[in-house]
């Protein structure tokens, strides 16, 4: 078993495992900490390393075959026409000024925004079974709304503060 770990040794004061996506286990340890002491830790972690060893194993199993670069093209190509239109429809209802529009393939985030008023919009969202909906638009919107604000306010109490 210990053949297959990666420890990192680094300034810390805990022990942490960790099972990748590749299924290697790392575990990260104080720098003093004794080869023998990790290897009892280990053991004693065993079960829990078994156990999640077996969780990323389906996990793996269960994912879709990743697209072609091809296809995530064409996928961000046509999310961009369908996000142009709906911005268009629902910027002027949620009342912004949208900036940039950005469309990246992610793994985690379907969306986000700047207080520029910028969009991001994941082309492998959820929902691109179907077009953008609109709720993920002006939600984004809305966002860049917000911050917008706040950064407005952020600088005029800076402003104030200065001249004060």
């Amino acid at each position: 078993m210990m053949e297959q770990l990666e420890i990192i040794r680094s300034k810390r004061r805990t022990i942490a495992i960790e099972v990748k996506k590749d299924l290697r286990i790392v575990v990260r340890v104080p720098l003093e900490m004794k080869d023998n002491d990790i290897q009892r830790f280990v053991m004693e972690k065993q079960r829990w390393i078994e156990k999640h060893l077996q969780i990323v194993k389906k996990r793996n199993e269960e994912k879709e075959t990743p697209f072609t670069v091809e296809e995530i093209h064409a996928l961000a190509d046509a999310a961009l026409k369908d996000l142009l239109q709906r911005v268009a429809k629902y910027a002027p209802i949620v009342g912004v000024t949208v900036g940039r529009i950005t469309i990246r393939n992610q793994r985690s985030r379907w969306g986000s925004c700047s207080a520029k008023g910028n969009l991001n919009f994941n082309c492998l969202s959820p929902e691109r079974a179907e077009p953008f909906p609109g709720v993920l638009v002006a939600g984004g919107m809305r966002i860049a709304w917000v911050q917008r604000t706040i950064s407005l306010v952020k600088r005029k109490w800076k402003q104030d503060y200065q001249e004060a």
